[in-house]
């Protein structure tokens, strides 16, 4: 991304005396060891004003100024000198860290991550309700049309896991509701349940305390577009206290224990991890007979993340359109920013074994399996619209235009609710959609485009996975030969 820093995964790196960073082990095998000061995450979205032009935010902390701090020489470590306008984030520079020593990160080493926001400069908040023109496309009839999703069942369970407490979410999602003429989602009604997994530690993500604001609003479009594409689902947001592996495991386990409880469900991540040597560890995690499991493949072209890395999830990739000008979408093609590629941790999948296409000599995981819409460009794609009551850093509420994996994920879980509304099995399902790919009427192919070094083929591709949904038929067994 030449001439581009985005806050696309930008790492703050810093050291403290004596707090480890390496994950520590545990006998038991049901369930995986507790993480230690580790690493937050990252949410995976963009946004900006509808109707502003677009300003690209710099980076929290330019990488020529992330300094060291540690009273003794830390063994092995050494800085990447490369120019930042060669670099999407400083994140790549610890990525190609690992990869080259092969080592964990140091002993006291600690990430702290930012949200993934393209947000325009100083905008006044938009109208209320909003006027569906030229500025404001991929509405949830057009997305809905687009990949087939229209259902007409009475839907499931969505659990969405965020982090942080989202002050605005039931009146955020009423205003999303009455603008697309949705039914309301309410809290008396019992279609939307907020859950916080420790309400003592859970601040608001505009609390001054906390240092990664931004994830109401990755709250907000998952909550709204899961409603927009599964009206009739009941959602439950389940808030970790911050955003770190140690929080968020812990809210994947809550969400897993009320989908069970309820006899079944679909749980959506839209944040993730740098990938860590033995993440395979958590993926018991994800292992219920009656959840099913999806996860951003991240807003890092080409790279691999976690959860959406382990086997036993869905990962959900992202694409962008072109349209003429008549707004009609002209083509879809790869998002250049979709997360994926092949996992060194995690070994291939039986339902990654050849003949899947473009994976021959490979012997670790692929992401993504499936894609959904992410883009957002002003010249090719303005995203699809979101309501954000509660904002950060100077920004007003109002409606947004947002996009990224983050968008693309709670979208198809909330489609695969539709079919599985009492959840299923997430190995059962991925061999469902691969055993789908070449039937057309159930999932479509996407051929061009181009993510990080990862290209779009014919088949199968690291950028799109098998392709986006062509109806709701993508994710159950095929139907015939």
């Amino acid at each position: 991304m030449v001439n581009k820093i985005w806050t696309i995964a930008s790492f703050a790196f810093c050291f403290a005396a004596g707090v480890p960073m390496s994950i520590s082990s545990q006998t038991s095998p049901s369930a995986p060891p507790a993480l230690q000061q580790s690493p937050k995450a990252h949410t995976n979205f963009q946004i900006e004003p509808l109707g502003q032009q677009t300003q690209e935010m710099k980076l929290e902390s330019p990488l020529e100024d992330i300094k060291l701090d540690h009273k003794t020489p830390v063994p092995g470590l050494r800085m990447i000198s490369l120019p930042s306008d060669q670099v999407g984030s400083s994140a790549d520079v610890f990525a190609r860290f690992a990869i080259a020593t092969g080592n964990p990160l140091p002993q006291g080493a600690k990430l702290i991550a930012h949200t993934n926001v393209k947000l325009a400069g100083k905008a006044s908040p938009s109208p209320d309700p909003i006027k569906i023109s030229t500025i404001l496309n991929n509405t949830p009839s057009e997305i809905e049309d687009r990949y087939g999703l229209r259902g007409t069942g009475n839907g499931g369970l969505v659990v969405l896991v965020d982090a942080y407490d989202y002050r605005t979410a039931e009146s955020d999602l009423a205003r999303f509701s009455l603008q697309f003429k949705l039914p309301q989602c309410t809290i008396a009604s019992g279609c939307l349940t907020i859950k916080k997994v420790d309400p003592v530690r859970t601040l608001p993500d505009t609390d001054p305390r906390v240092s990664d604001c931004g994830w109401s609003i990755e709250s907000a479009l998952d909550l709204q577009w899961a409603h927009a594409i599964s009206p009739r689902s009941k959602l439950i947001l389940v808030e970790a206290a911050t955003s770190s592996a140690d929080d968020l495991f812990q809210a994947v386990k809550t969400a897993s224990a009320v989908a069970e409880s309820a006899g079944g469900g679909v749980v959506s991540l839209s944040w993730s991890f740098a990938e860590v040597e033995d993440e395979a560890k958590y993926d018991i995690l994800f292992q219920h007979d009656t959840v099913l499991y999806l996860a951003a493949s991240g807003d890092q072209g080409g790279v691999v993340e976690y959860p959406a890395a382990s086997p036993f999830v869905i990962s959900v990739g992202g694409t962008k359109v072109t349209r003429d000008s008549n707004n009609k979408v002209l083509s879809e093609v790869g998002w250049d920013y979709s997360g994926g590629g092949f996992s060194i941790p995690e070994i291939r999948p039986p339902f990654q074994n050849p003949p899947l296409e473009n994976v021959d000599g490979t012997t670790g995981r692929v992401t993504p399996d499936i894609a959904g819409p992410a883009g957002i460009d002003r010249l090719l794609d303005n995203g699809s619209p979101m309501y954000a009551g509660t904002t950060c850093n100077g920004a007003p509420p109002g409606w947004y235009a947002v996009g990224g994996t983050s968008l693309a994920t709670p979208i198809i879980a909330a489609a695969a609710s539709l079919d599985f509304p009492r959840g299923g099995k997430t190995e059962t399902v991925l061999g469902n959609i691969y055993a789908e790919r070449k039937i057309a009427v159930a999932i479509r192919d996407i051929t061009f485009g181009r993510a990080g070094n990862n290209f779009v083929k014919t088949g199968y591709d690291a950028v799109t996975g098998v392709g986006v949904p062509a109806s709701l038929q993508f994710a159950l067994p095929p139907s015939g030969p």
